[in-house]
């Protein structure tokens, strides 16, 4: 008579199962996370960067008034505003992966607790 069947399976197999089900997609997931972290952080020094620019323009314009001064702070001020939309884009790409505001802000706060004990 045939015994009832039953799972009999190597070490070697299960480990390959539990890499390919459970640590990839944690893997993936944490990948994820912090490449849209960067994209995040990026925006914003971008930003930064572009609304300096935008201010050292705009008192070149106020000292000289020239049309190229105009220009010029025309410019800056379309970059900065192209800035401000990327770190828009990049907070919602944020908040959809938290789900919530309160969600992104406590992932924040565990983000760099942990950046402050790494250093």
């Amino acid at each position: 008579m045939r015994s009832p069947w039953r799972f009999q399976f190597r070490l070697r197999t299960l480990l390959v199962a539990m890499l390919l089900l459970g640590v990839s997609p944690w893997i993936a997931i944490r990948l994820r996370e912090r490449r849209r972290w960067n994209e995040f952080t990026t925006a914003r020094l971008q930003r930064d960067q572009s609304l300096v620019a935008w201010r050292a323009a705009y008192d070149t314009l106020v000292q000289e008034g020239s049309p190229s001064a105009i220009t010029g702070e025309v410019k800056a001020q379309t970059r900065y505003y192209a800035a401000r939309k990327r770190v828009d884009q990049a907070l919602a790409n944020l908040q959809s992966l938290y789900g919530s505001p309160e969600q992104l802000i406590l992932a924040d706060q565990r983000r760099r607790a942990a950046n402050t004990q790494n250093k």
